[in-house]
C-alpha cells in the first residue's frame, strides 16, 4: 500500500526541516537525481509523531546535490 506524505510533512515537520527537504527535493529534481526520505522521520510521519531528525537517501550524484544544497542555504 503506498501512501503519500506530502500533507504529513507539512504537520509533523518544524519549518525548517520541511523547508530543507523541498529545497533539496528541488534541487535533485533539477540535476535529474533521485532524493528519498528515509529512517525515522518516515515510521514517524506514518504514526503522526512529529519528528526532527531527517534523513535522505541520494539515487545519483549524491556529491553534486550536496554542493547544490550548500550554496543554496
Amino acid at each position: 500500500m503506498a501512501k503519500n506524505l506530502a500533507s504529513q510533512l507539512e504537520k509533523h515537520l518544524p519549518s525548517e526541516s520541511l523547508g530543507l527537504v523541498r529545497t533539496a527535493g528541488e534541487l535533485a529534481s533539477q540535476i535529474g537525481v533521485a532524493l528519498y526520505l528515509v529512517g525515522g522521520a518516515v515510521r514517524d510521519l506514518l504514526l503522526g509523531e512529529s519528528n526532527f531528525d531527517i534523513d535522505l537517501v541520494v539515487e545519483g550524484n549524491a556529491p553534486a546535490l550536496a554542493n547544490l544544497l550548500a550554496e543554496r542555504l
